[in-house]
């Protein structure tokens, strides 16, 4: 129920090398339609020849790790009672699983920079502000980065989080600035290297960003469609309808819309307003939600609440053009025959086991304009 988007990908290992320097991943993008049609008179000459137009991405994998810990008297558990020791195993290796998803989910939804949370306003006290604190948890060490991405404080230990102001309690003063943004220690953005997370689909769906190296500005088709909702009268399910058919026109097909629970409840409401049915209806995984009726060759589209999707905003999505690259899919690291090393960390052995999790993956679409956006909704 936590990753929504993240069960409607589709996964490749296609295109995926291994380099001097890292993995990459090579894929097609479309960048123009075949221009070799035409009508003629009888006897004329017939069109030339043309051919759908491809430019090839080629992107570095991004690397993304769990780690997991036990101490020996867990372990000598497995002599005396196997089965509690078999119950610590497992609670830690499923746990890490379970919030590796959640995690990675997030990057789906974010531009790469690693960002937990935006700092609504400045401070320099031991507790801030972020517009929304989902992201955070208490104990999780972060680094700080002001609104240009320049990190100005390391490993900062959460002490609290309340997600219903947004309040963060550090472990000691720290300042930030508004628009400045918390990570996971060790996981933001490289002044040389770039981010160290996926590309999420804050800059997919963009129309003016470069994207895989491919600049809009120089290829026009590479734009998706970004809408900001109207004013009233101007209903959302107009707004809906309106992108919808301007992803249609450009040959893109929304499949599925993804939002957050306050957008949702919004649309219901409208729904009930116009005296429009509004049963929830069960969806592909067992997910509940709407359906949304476009007025084009779309159809019925899946509109689903996911917990991760930004506030006050609609994600359209075309599926087939979206797909998670990945080598394989989340594996212990086991080269040497077992995925346990005894921990050495702080300068010498110690009575106790680390693991450690690991998958490369980024996040790549074949066409920017299928996919679009409708912002500035008010959240119900």
């Amino acid at each position: 129920n936590f990753t929504v988007l993240m069960t409607r990908l589709t996964k490749s290992s296609e295109g995926i090398s291994d380099e001097f320097g890292g993995k990459y991943v090579y894929f097609p993008i479309h960048v123009g339609r075949n221009s070799g049609i035409g009508s003629r008179f009888e006897d004329e000459v017939l069109p030339a020849a043309g051919q759908q137009k491809y430019d090839g991405g080629r992107i570095r994998m991004k690397y993304g790790y769990g780690s997991i810990r036990v101490t020996g008297p867990s372990v000598a558990l497995s002599d005396s009672n196997p089965k509690a020791f078999a119950k610590v195993i497992t609670e830690e290796t499923d746990g890490v699983i379970r919030d590796l998803g959640r995690d990675f989910n997030r990057q789906l939804f974010g531009n790469g920079n690693g960002a937990l949370g935006y700092f609504s306003a400045g401070s320099a006290g031991a507790t801030a502000t972020v517009a929304r604190a989902r992201g955070f948890g208490v104990d999780d060490l972060v680094d700080i980065y002001d609104n240009v991405g320049a990190k100005t404080a390391s490993n900062k230990r959460v002490l609290a989080v309340n997600l219903v102001t947004g309040a963060i309690t550090f472990d000691s003063a720290t300042t930030v600035v508004s628009g400045g943004f918390a990570t996971r220690a060790g996981s933001g953005p490289d002044t040389v290297k770039g981010n160290r997370e996926i590309t999420g689909l804050n800059s997919i769906i963009d129309d003016a960003s470069v994207l895989y190296d491919l600049d809009p500005a120089l290829q026009p088709v590479w734009k998706a469609h970004k809408r900001t909702k109207r004013a009233s009268p101007v209903t959302l399910e107009e707004d809906m309808t309106l992108l919808t058919d301007t992803i249609f026109s450009t040959g893109g097909k929304t499949n599925l819309m993804i939002t957050s629970q306050g957008v949702r409840r919004a649309y219901a409401k409208e729904l009930m307003t116009l005296r429009q049915t509004v049963n929830r209806t069960e969806h592909e995984g067992g997910f509940s939600g709407l359906k949304f009726t476009s007025d084009g060759p779309s159809g019925e589209i899946e509109m689903l609440v996911d917990m991760d999707a930004p506030l006050g905003e609609i994600q359209a999505i075309d599926t087939s053009d979206l797909t998670l690259y990945r080598d394989k899919p989340w594996s212990w690291l086991d080269r040497d025959g077992s995925m346990w090393k005894q921990d050495s960390s702080g300068g010498g052995a110690k009575d106790a086991w680390v693991a450690q999790i690991a998958e490369y993956h980024e996040l790549a679409i074949s066409r920017r304009n299928t996919h679009g956006k409708l912002t500035g909704i008010t959240e119900a």
